[in-house]
């Protein structure tokens, strides 16, 4: 009895044993996962995005604004999103932070001016340059009923991303709220350089927003020095009013080229279809806003007047976009096609003085083959044929000889 009560404790000893190291070593691989993928995560692999939706369905309106609600995921950061359409790049929009974003959502707006069906991509950028796999969708733009509602005459606002409300214009004030992606608000004020909006709760970057209304006449709003930071060299508070911000310059566009064919023919009565590329830049030392840029196709007070290219989010300084579209000339000439980077000075910039752009086309129209003129024109030299022949004069009937060279000179 006594071995048989030894032997059941020892076996039972054993599995109570085994169970306990089998328990102790289940947590492990969590307990050193863990780590790895919070704490240091890599720079191996790359960013992903998704489109989040189409606020406008997969159906888009002929020249009215189209959103594309993109979400980028990384654990290193996301700094740039941009968007293509049928593969042409057509807007870059950058995180407000240098490092970028873990978690990057984000509202593109496009407007579109051709119909049928289009292809949308996006793709997400780290600092490095590591990209992400593009996304796209496709969509169809048809003609559309007008809005809803007409544009309101009140200057407004549109966060394009969650975007921290400060109580200066400038990073180096405090964070007092943060604004929904998406989340309209009334603009009440600007800075110097109208790059930062005032709203209610505070200031707004306005290079991560779309303003809509007449934002033409909004006044300057008072806002107090920003809080030390160490740095020696802050200027006094009564600077701002001489110089339009302490440290960089403001933004400066510019239309660095006009990229189309100079020579081209149409034919009468028809049209040729050019493809028109305007690159801009951004040579200032401040992000530029949003901004629309306008082109002449047979210059300012032309027969094919002026159309808008896609609007363009923001631009960093030293950065640089390339805008196209299509137009169909048919009408002949010598044109000057003027390209216009922000023509309503809504961008604060520099120097106003250098946001055209000139180029010198030539537009021929080629008729069709001019008939039977060719043909008739060395008749006259063929008529005199008949007098090398001198026996028909000896005749009394010359005029049917006539007749006769004639049709030979025609077989």
């Amino acid at each position: 009895m006594n071995r048989k009560r030894v032997a059941v404790l020892v076996l039972v000893a054993t599995a109570l044993l085994l169970a306990a190291c089998g328990q102790a070593a289940t947590p492990e691989p969590t307990a050193t996962l863990i780590p790895v993928l919070v704490v240091t995560p890599t720079r191996e692999g790359r960013p992903v995005i998704t489109i989040e939706a189409l606020p406008g369905g997969e159906q888009a309106y002929l020249g009215q604004e189209f959103l594309i609600q993109s979400r980028a995921i990384d654990t290193v950061g996301v700094t740039r999103i941009d968007l293509y359409v049928d593969d042409v790049l057509r807007r870059t929009d950058t995180s407000p932070e240098p490092e970028g974003r873990t978690d990057f959502a984000l509202l593109q707006p496009w407007i579109p001016i051709a119909l049928g069906e289009r292809t949308i991509s996006v793709v997400a950028y780290r600092a490095d340059g590591t990209a992400s796999e593009p996304v796209t969708r496709v969509f169809n733009v048809v003609e559309g009923p007008p809005p809803a509602s007409p544009t309101p005459s009140m200057c407004t606002a549109r966060a394009n991303l969650a975007l921290n409300v400060r109580n200066g214009p400038s990073r180096d004030y405090a964070i007092l709220d943060v604004l929904d992606l998406g989340e309209m608000v009334e603009i009440q004020g600007r800075d110097e350089s109208t790059s930062w909006w005032k709203i209610d709760r505070g200031w707004i970057s306005g290079a991560y927003t779309t303003i809509f209304g007449d934002c033409a006449d909004v006044p300057l709003a008072s806002y107090g020095p920003p809080p030390p930071t160490g740095a020696p060299t802050l200027p006094p508070a009564a600077a701002p009013t001489s110089t339009p911000a302490p440290g960089p310059q403001p933004a400066d566009l510019v239309v660095t080229g006009i990229d189309m064919p100079t020579r081209f023919d149409i034919k009468a009565g028809g049209r040729t279809s050019v493809v028109i590329r305007v690159t801009i830049a951004n040579i200032g030392e401040q992000p530029a806003g949003a901004f629309r840029t306008k082109v002449y196709p047979t210059g300012r007070g032309g027969p094919r007047g002026s159309f808008d290219l896609p609007v363009v989010g923001s631009l960093q300084p030293g950065e640089s976009i390339t805008l196209s579209a299509t137009v169909n000339y048919n009408v002949a000439g010598s044109f000057t096609v003027e390209a216009v980077v922000d023509p309503n000075n809504q961008v604060a910039e520099r120097n106003e003085g250098n946001n055209s752009a000139f180029l010198n086309v030539r537009v021929r129209s080629v008729s069709p083959a001019p008939g039977k003129k060719p043909t008739a024109t060395p008749q006259p030299t063929a008529t005199p044929e008949p007098t090398e022949t001198p026996v028909p004069t000896e005749t009394p009937t010359p005029t049917e000889e006539p007749e006769d060279s004639e049709l030979d000179t025609e077989s």
